[in-house]
């Protein structure tokens, strides 16, 4: 057999055993060892070359910094040897300056090889594809580092394609994969997967893929080999390189097994969680990828061929553009980015093609762990709105998204357009109302965090009536505050407020208290932070239902963002007081308020009751006196909303009843007022604010219902 001669250059003397191992010494003469970067006393500066021993042959050696004349007469014998370049030290340009001395010293191009054949695709990959082989999957992805790190399948609802088993999918994208690997990967595994199994395909696409060719680039070289023994897809090159390569090396993907397997990438994902420097965003200059212009045409029909592969086998293609952080869209290259879109725009008018095109989604920067890459909270934004183009297309069914958490809807509604979000919801709401509904038992919570929030009266005595309905009170500690004893004290209280007027409940003061699953929630506060986690909506999937009552009458327009607080997202129903303020909602939500009823005030009920028996007497100082309701707001240092003026004008307020008998109070402070006025200093004590409000209560004409349960006083708006 006629061995193929060889000059071996290795830029890192550590390489070196290592590299003579994979050699096929049945298929190559290895001529000469050319070596640079090593122990300086290895060649004694001698003015000769010296021999390295291989079994019985002693191979030349020479440096390249101090043998030049000997380098000289190697180029003179062997220029047309396979020239292996292998022991990159400084980087990548330590290659390619290798590569050029050596074309311009008459070596062909195409007798020098990249050889770092070290491993170059992950093990994960790999495992990936073994994996896919074995147990098949509902769907899977293939590109470059942007889906492989930006795709999550854990927050893709599962396909349910196998009699309601979902296999899940399976992410074979890769760093630096191009358009062809991912397209050869995607024939490896339709071939070996039983035929109608693969639903739909996700196809990593950047605007610069149609000019990302790794074939081309001598960088890439040693990965195209390992797609290849991994895919057993050869050109006439790769065979040829091929035959350098002893036949260990080429078993050593057979020790990979799916047992392995990291299907999302998670080991990968963890190592990119980070947030986006402020300096790495003021120093980031736009560095485009080595772009090869004239492969356009190859990698269009590269993806043509991708995409009638995916339907001749009954899969759907989908294409999932990543976005970019902002800097790095805005200096985008204009021309490219038109000449792609025009191209997608083209395959989805001629096929069965959709492409999912996030790269204008507006992520701010801590949604980046670089310019291009998505970390953690990215991740959930753009899986969300992939999950939502996936439904809209009829590749998920709406039975999945009962099994998501409340939270993943939450990033959705802030992201998609609201139309598409809302019509999702309500099939997701009507699926989980009818399947609530056909249980024997309902399970309904109240949850509330203050005494004076319960409003719910008449709607837990009715749902207590029914005998299909177990209804359950919870009432809160307030975790958002200092666990002081100040906070203590006022929790306890409410709870003898509660029990006072015979309401039965389940007080909680522990944030991580455990509760019953429950079919259906009622929200008396829309303030989910300061919640027990139980009752948070990362805790909550949508096969429970929650539903909103705000605890007050609304009596002010808040700044914006109050009107998209996360419960008036997701919730099945909001009850609303007033027509005003529905209208209010509906214009300042990011979805509108489509499942907003409006209800009137239900702390109001009571005097639309026929034979109720509802007295307030006020405290009169003279009969004609003018009746005043002054509820003082607990804002004194707020940040979302300032409403307090109580910090300034508490002794006015006071010295003006005192002097004025005509006048009649209700004084009905927040019941966060007692924490905010000694948090911030108004009050030295608990006993300090008491006694301020004694000595209205002292007044002839003043009484005062501090933290008042509703129905002690008819005048009950808090907000």
């Amino acid at each position: 057999m006629e061995k193929i001669d060889v000059v071996l250059i290795v830029l890192n003397r550590n390489v070196l055993e290592d590299t003579l191992k994979i050699l096929n010494f049945n298929r190559i003469n290895l001529t000469a060892i050319v070596m640079d970067n090593f122990d300086v006393d290895l060649f004694q500066l001698a003015d000769k070359p010296m021999f390295f021993e291989l079994g019985d042959e002693q191979i030349l050696m020479a440096s390249i910094s101090m043998h030049q004349k000997f380098i000289k007469d190697i180029l003179k014998t062997a220029k047309n040897y396979q020239w292996l370049i292998c022991g990159c030290v400084n980087g990548i340009n330590d290659i390619f300056k290798m590569k050029r001395y050596l074309m311009a010293s008459g070596v062909p191009e195409k007798n020098i090889v990249n050889f770092e054949v070290g491993s170059q695709i992950s093990a994960t990959w790999l495992a990936n594809l073994r994996h896919i082989e074995e147990h098949g999957a509902d769907f899977f992805a293939t590109g470059n580092e942007y889906i492989q790190s930006g795709l999550n399948i854990n927050l893709i609802p599962p396909v349910y394609a196998n009699k309601n088993a979902a296999r899940g999918g399976v992410i074979l994208a890769d760093a630096d994969q191009d358009l062809r690997q991912g397209y050869l990967t995607a024939k490896h595994v339709f071939s070996h997967t039983k035929p109608g199994t693969i639903k739909f395909v996700l196809i990593g696409l950047a605007p610069h893929t149609f000019y990302y060719d790794n074939g081309k680039d001598f960088l890439h070289a040693p990965k195209n080999l390992q797609y290849v023994f991994a895919l057993d897809r050869a050109s006439s090159g790769d065979k040829r390189i091929m035959k350098l390569l002893s036949d260990d090396f080429k078993k050593f993907f057979t020790t990979v097994t799916a047992e392995q397997a990291d299907l999302n990438f998670d080991a990968v994902k963890a190592t990119i969680s980070n947030v986006l420097s402020a300096e790495a965003i003021s120093d980031w200059g736009n560095a485009p990828k080595a772009l090869a212009v004239d492969s356009f045409d190859d990698n269009v029909q590269i993806l043509q061929n991708y995409i009638e592969l995916c339907l001749a086998h009954g899969a759907q293609p989908v294409g999932v553009i990543f976005p970019f952080a902002l800097a790095t869209r805005k200096n985008y290259n204009a021309e490219l980015l038109e000449n792609f879109n025009e191209t997608i725009r083209q395959f989805e008018e001629n096929y069965s093609f959709t492409c999912i095109d996030l790269f204008d989604l507006k992520l701010d920067y801590d949604c980046f762990y670089d310019m291009t890459q998505l970390n953690e909270k990215g991740r959930a934004f753009a899986n969300a709105m992939i999950s939502l183009k996936l439904f809209r297309k009829g590749l998920l069914p709406t039975e999945s998204f009962c099994d998501m958490g409340y939270d993943y809807f939450n990033r959705l509604a802030r992201r998609a357009p609201k139309d598409e979000y809302n019509a999702l919801m309500e099939r997701v709401f009507n699926l989980s109302a009818r399947r609530i509904a056909a249980k024997k038992k309902i399970r309904v919570a109240f949850l509330l965090l203050e005494a004076a929030q319960w409003c719910g009266k008449d709607l837990y005595e009715l749902f207590m009536n029914d005998e299909r309905l177990e209804t359950t009170i919870f009432f809160s500690l307030d975790f958002h505050k200092d666990m002081n004893e100040l906070v203590l004290n006022d929790f306890q209280r409410g709870i003898e407020q509660l029990r006072s007027h015979g309401v039965e409940f389940v007080a909680i003061d522990d944030i991580n208290a455990e509760i019953p699953e429950q079919d259906i929630i009622v929200y008396l506060t829309p303030y989910l932070g300061w919640i027990p986690y139980a009752f948070r909506l990362k805790r909550i999937t949508a096969k429970t239902l929650l539903v909103h009552i705000p605890y007050a009458f609304d009596s002010a327009l808040h700044f914006k963002p109050f009107y998209s607080q996360s419960i008036f997202l997701v919730a099945w129903k909001i009850f609303f007081s007033s027509a005003v303020t529905f209208d209010v909602y509906k214009k300042y939500s990011v979805i509108g308020m489509p499942r907003g009823v409006y209800s009137g005030y239900p702390r109001m009920d009571v005097f639309f009751k026929p034979d109720a028996d509802f007295k307030f007497n006020w405290k009169l100082a003279r009969p004609d006196a003018k009746k005043i309701i002054w509820a003082p707001h607990w804002s004194i240092a707020g940040i979302a909303i300032i409403y307090s003026t109580f910090q300034w004008n508490f002794e006015f307020m006071y010295e003006f009843a005192k002097a004025h008998p005509e006048t009649s109070w209700v004084v009905k402070p927040h019941p966060m007022l007692l924490y905010s006025a000694i948090q911030e200093g108004v009050f030295a004590s608990v006993e300090g604010f008491e006694a301020y409000f004694q000595k209205w209560n002292d007044l002839p004409n003043a009484q005062v219902y501090t933290g008042a349960y509703y129905q002690d006083i008819f005048a009950t708006s808090t907000r």
